[in-house]
């Protein structure tokens, strides 16, 4: 079924001509004219020129939204696949250029390699023959000032406790992929390569998501809308792994990775699948994913509380019995075993089951002192740090890109599209299709871990925004798609124009993002090639 009429008169593309002639003019200059204009000229028209065609290619009644997302055909297929294998590319290929990320100066970045040799031999902590002898003396060895003043040498971001240095990361990436790989073939995985994996099977997982979201509520969505919601999800949660890639954001994308499958089967689970085994055994395997999460990253792994929202429509018509309550454990029996398993991990090396390592991390700050939950932010501060997060503008600056990392909602404009939900035929739709409760659920966790991060953390940091992105994400998916079905013609067409200008935004914002210098990233630690990048973008 398509969503244009069939039989509409033939009509000239004006936009792609004009634009076409324009393109092919400036490189016919630059061949005539090297004096004035050069490779710069032709590679900055060339970006601009696939930026103005995405716009247009993506537009309300382009081919691509001629037909609806959840059509079945090879056509959808092959065009799905291409953009997910042009996204994975996009996003993992960067991840090799900055010796300090792709393993040429490993540092404290190679810790699930060595994680994994720990497991190995057979004990927890990582084995380090350079300890200094000043550490096992010192009265409060988590105190970077003293350290300091000591001359205290120490693995950076490792947790030190009796004698011994543990990874403070998550365990779940090095058991479920170093320790593998290094039994296997008998070498060290470098950890780039892990988070090329995961980001991967997490932008995967966000086309898997929304492709199950758009067949079950939204039939009708547009696949150009489909497909750029997608698009632009994968990359706002992968451009800092791209920037980044080893050690912090190994722990974060694979605990994303994790999340969004577990709540891809969660939603099969609670709305799709309707026999009983089936349904138990999908939201059994969503529970493991979900529950694996918590060994990665924690604050992500809180997207699991996405469950409550579902809970409702999935119990929906069943009276309690003691066969619901059985199936019920049996579909949540992963969040006990992983869960014992995590315990006994942090008890094993801390004497803590709740103690991850934090409290004895080797970092900036005296973590030690955030051994509290609290952590000593009062109320205001914790409002005042989320309203950061999410809207906190960080200002231009002098050297290309111009921009710096502000807040979520500045930094990505897409996620303006939730407010849809505040339409009354909208949130009449999502209530009818059994929604309310996951999207309440979505609108209330990224303040909730943005609190969490918080309150563990002496400040804020543009990697941490990870852990809502992909919430803020599927809100937005769910709040176009929802928007889409339940407003008028003239509306749609506005939101449309909007999704589709503001998801090319975000794509273009994530490649402009990725060059701001940080981290020793690629352009921190090579300024020429921004200066480059300016040269190629602003040719005009």
């Amino acid at each position: 079924m398509r969503l244009g009429q069939k039989n509409k008169p033939m009509r000239i593309p004006r936009i792609p001509l004009a634009v076409t002639v324009v393109f092919t003019v400036i490189l016919v200059l630059c061949a005539l004219l090297p004096g004035r204009f050069d490779g710069y000229t032709a590679a900055g028209a060339c970006f601009w020129y696939v930026i103005v065609m995405a716009v247009y290619g993506f537009r309300p009644g382009s081919r691509l939204n001629l037909f609806p997302a959840s059509e079945v055909s090879l056509r959808h297929t092959l065009l799905t696949l291409a953009a997910e294998i042009l996204l994975i590319l996009t996003c993992i290929l960067p991840m090799s250029l900055s010796p300090i990320w792709n393993g040429e100066v490993p540092d404290h970045r190679n810790e699930y390699e060595v994680m994994a040799d720990s497991l190995l031999e057979g004990h927890l902590y990582l084995d380090y023959d350079d300890v200094d002898p000043k550490l096992l003396t010192m009265e409060n060895p988590y105190d970077p000032e003293a350290r300091k003043a000591e001359g205290v040498r120490v693995h950076w971001d490792h947790a030190w406790y009796n004698g011994h240095y543990y990874m403070y990361f998550g365990v779940v990436p090095a058991v479920l992929t170093f320790l593998p790989y290094r039994i296997l073939t008998g070498h060290a995985l470098t950890t780039y390569h892990a988070t090329q994996l995961y980001v991967m099977l997490m932008i995967l997982g966000f086309f898997a998501l929304f492709q199950e979201l758009a067949d079950r509520f939204y039939r009708s969505l547009p696949f150009g809308t489909f497909l750029l919601l997608s698009l632009a999800s994968g990359a706002i949660s992968s451009w800092y792994c791209a920037a980044a890639p080893a050690l912090y954001c190994t722990a974060i994308s694979a605990g994303l990775s994790l999340e969004v499958w577990s709540l891809y089967f969660f939603v099969r689970a609670a709305f799709v699948i309707k026999s009983g085994k089936k349904r138990i055994g999908c939201a059994a395997t969503g529970a493991l994913l979900g529950s694996l999460a918590f060994g990665c990253r924690p604050p992500v792994a809180l997207g699991n509380l996405l469950i409550l929202g579902m809970l409702v429509p999935c119990l929906k018509g069943h009276r309690p019995s003691g066969k619901l309550f059985g199936a019920l454990f049996t579909a949540f029996l992963p969040y006990i075993v992983v869960g014992a398993a995590l315990m006994w991990y942090n008890w094993a090396r801390f004497g803590n089951p709740f103690e991850f390592g934090q409290t004895y991390q080797m970092t900036v700050a005296d973590q030690h002192s955030y051994g509290a939950a609290s952590s000593g932010l009062k109320p205001a501060e914790l409002l005042q740090a989320v309203a950061g997060n999410f809207f906190g503008f960080a200002g231009l600056t002098d050297t290309f890109p111009y921009i710096s990392f502000s807040g979520a909602f500045l930094n990505f404009p897409i996620f303006f599209l939730i407010v849809f939900l505040l339409k009354t035929p909208v949130l009449r739709g999502v209530r009818k299709d059994g929604l309310a409760g996951l999207v309440l659920c979505l609108v209330v966790l990224p303040s909730l871990v943005t609190a969490v991060d918080a309150a563990w953390t002496p400040f804020l940091m543009e990697r941490y925004r990870l852990d809502i992105y992909y919430l803020l994400s599927i809100l937005t998916f769910i709040a176009a798609a929802s928007a889409h079905r339940e407003m008028g013609a003239q509306s749609v067409r506005r939101l449309l124009w909007a999704a589709d200008v503001l998801g090319v935004m975000a794509l273009a914002g994530s490649f402009l993002l990725f060059l701001v210098p940080n981290d020793c990233n690629i352009t921190a630690l090579y300024p020429g090639i921004s200066d480059t990048m300016r040269r190629i973008l602003l040719f005009f």
